[in-house]
């Protein structure tokens, strides 16, 4: 399947639009980020409160094939991150659910991950290759991090072609 060559900031926008799509009507943001150091500072600035915001992030690329047939292929697996925030009060340092609730982070971020899963514009072979979905991971001291957020990190690669380098002249 092949739709052009899609740039890392085309996609990245094309994701963040799928993302909005679903946060917009819970009262959520979405944001593009730059990097995974800038992603870790809006996690560590986010606002406590119950609206979801997500941050999409191109995390890698990587060359397909064997390093005699890279550089021949021209098709990339680029690798994202989508994180989904929300904070639950300064109350408690668990968001309490109860059986039946409606309002389930789960199963918001469910919802949210089968919304990436059927993009098919954003990669030469549908579907995205989904990699999983878990709790953003700590990186601080216990105890110095913001506890008071729920945060879920969505993972997916794409498979992208990249131009051909042409190795005799023009004319």
């Amino acid at each position: 399947m092949t739709f052009g060559t899609l740039t890392i900031s085309d996609q990245a926008n094309m994701i963040a639009e799928q993302c909005d799509l679903w946060a917009g009507p819970k009262g959520g943001k979405v944001k593009v980020m730059a990097n995974i150091r800038h992603l870790w500072e809006e996690v560590y600035g986010h606002a406590v409160d119950g609206n979801p915001k997500v941050l999409v992030c191109f995390n890698r690329e990587k060359s397909r094939g064997s390093e005699q047939l890279r550089n021949n292929l021209h098709r990339v697996d680029r690798n994202w991150l989508v994180v989904v925030m929300r904070g639950h009060g300064f109350e408690n340092k668990m968001a309490k659910t109860t059986m039946g609730q409606t309002d389930d982070f789960y199963s918001h971020c469910e919802e949210l991950r089968d919304r990436l899963r059927i993009i098919i514009s954003i990669t030469e072979e549908v579907p995205i290759d989904y990699v999983g979905m878990g709790p953003l991971p700590g990186v601080a001291v216990p105890g110095m991090a913001n506890v008071f957020l729920d945060a879920i990190q969505i993972e997916f690669n794409t498979a992208n072609d990249i131009a051909e380098i042409i190795m005799t002249p023009p004319d």
